[in-house]
């Protein structure tokens, strides 16, 4: 029972995150993974 309780709670969470920062931490992830295989790459 407090487990299905817990669950809305973590998904408010994310909510509570603006559409700015989320889009900020989306850029910040694809810079990261374009960095990441430009080493991989070698390039």
């Amino acid at each position: 029972m407090s487990q299905a309780v817990a669950a809305p709670a973590r998904g408010a969470g994310l909510d509570a995150l603006s559409l700015q920062q989320r889009m900020e931490l989306q850029f910040e992830i694809e810079q990261f993974l374009y960095a990441e295989a430009a080493l991989i790459d070698g390039r």
